[in-house]
Formats: structure tokens, sequence, C-alpha cells
């Protein structure tokens, strides 16, 4: 005798099943595109956040009264800086200003000023230098140099490799994600404030 199995009871037909399948595949496709934008959101915030820790690191620095342990354990460094170039977009450097070469506020790798390289990694990088973001800005050609100096907090900013402090009272770097899509500015005062936008 042949058993016969209800209708309601014998499963999925394959039509079901590549409808479900189709489904699930655009939602995984929609998550998947979605997760690449919001890691790169991520990584632009984090590493906002970490430039402007590295801003009152080199302040820190300059206002502690202790000795260059990078140099001579017997002298005292005039400031600590922050060195952006245009040409190398995915790197910034910490360092301490000697002035021993005569080059007062400005990084100098000939002297063993580098304290720290900061990377910004594969998602990020600088796309802008800015003066006055706050207001109109105006593209920096080549570098921005930004020193912190004992025994005021206020910073010295020098545009372009140029040895006078520039007029200006705020300065911009601006990072850009490598789609271009999500943008960060870092904005510095010469009043040591240092905001996100």
């Amino acid at each position: 005798m042949e058993k016969h199995i209800p209708r309601h009871r014998m499963g999925f037909t394959l039509a079901e099943l590549l409808v479900v399948i189709s489904i699930m595949t655009i939602i995984l496709t929609t998550y998947l595109w979605n997760l690449t934008a919001f890691n790169q959101e991520l990584a632009i915030g984090r590493l906002a956040q970490q430039m402007a820790l590295t801003f009152r690191d080199a302040e820190s620095r300059a206002m502690a009264v202790r000795t260059d342990v990078y140099a001579d354990p017997r002298s005292f460094p005039t400031g600590y800086g922050l060195y952006f170039d245009t040409s190398d977009p995915q790197r910034y450097i910490l360092f301490v200003d000697r002035s021993t070469s005569g080059r007062v506020g400005l990084y100098d790798p000939d002297q063993n000023e580098k304290v720290a390289t900061f990377d910004l990694g594969a998602f990020v990088r600088i796309s802008d230098l800015q003066k006055n973001p706050a207001g109109a800005p105006v593209a920096i050609n080549s570098s921005l140099t930004v020193v912190f100096r004992r025994p005021t907090p206020a910073v010295e900013a020098r545009v372009d490799g140029s040895s006078g402090i520039s007029p200006e009272n705020n300065f911009g770097v601006v990072l850009t994600s490598a789609n271009g899509a999500y943008k960060r500015t870092i904005q510095i005062w010469t009043t040591g404030q240092i905001s996100l936008q």
C-alpha cells in the first residue's frame, strides 16, 4: 500500500528557495556595501580624534619642564610641534624644536628632531592644509608647521617653510576618506583651541 503525503508537508519548491536566496543576497550585498562606507567613516573620525590628541600631546610636552631626552639630557627644547607636508598626505610628524640650525619653529629632519611619525593608513589621507578655515579658507601650497612653546601655550604656525610666523589666527588640516565621501577638518587656533568639524 502506497502512502500519500499531503501537499502542505512536501517542503519548499525550487522557485521558493531561489526567491529566498535572491532576497538574502540583495540584503547581504547592501549590508557589505554600507559596511565599507561605515568603516571609512569610522576611520576618518578615529584619525581626526588621534590628530587632535597629538596636538594636545605636543602642547603638553612643550609646557612640561623636562630635558631633551632625544638629544642632550642637560638641555631643554624650545618647543614641540607637528609637521604636515602635502607631498606626503599619508603621514604627519611630531617633532621637538631644537633650533640648533637657525630654523626656529620649523621641522628640520637633518637635526634628528623627529619624535614620532603618524601613519593615516589606507582609508584616509590629508587632502588639504588651510589658513583661516573658520572664515574664507586659503589653501597652503606645501607644508604647515605648528609649534607650541614654553612658557605660553600660544601656537606658532609657519606656512610653506617660511621662517616667519603666519599672521592668521587659525589653521586647518582636512582629512578625506579614500573614496572622497567623508571629510573632517581639524582646526587649530593660535590661542591653543583645537576643534573637529
